[in-house]
């Protein structure tokens, strides 16, 4: 069971931003050491996930409001 009694909104933003700054690092570096096949594997991956993190983002910014 989720705990909600206390939920830290504003923690939870930074470590989306957090995560989203490890992603585009990790293309950065993939780009160039894998081929490009995997690379937009990879690329496809990222975006099906930042789209959830969007949606968890811009969910928790309507609760914290």
């Amino acid at each position: 069971m989720i705990d909600a009694s206390n939920p830290n909104y504003s923690e939870t933003l930074q470590q989306i931003d957090e995560l989203r700054s490890s992603v585009e690092e990790i293309e950065r570096n993939l780009q160039m050491q894998v081929s490009q096949g995997l690379y937009e594997k990879f690329v496809s991956s990222k975006n099906v996930l930042m789209n959830w993190i969007d949606e968890i983002e811009f969910t928790i910014a309507d609760y914290s409001r």
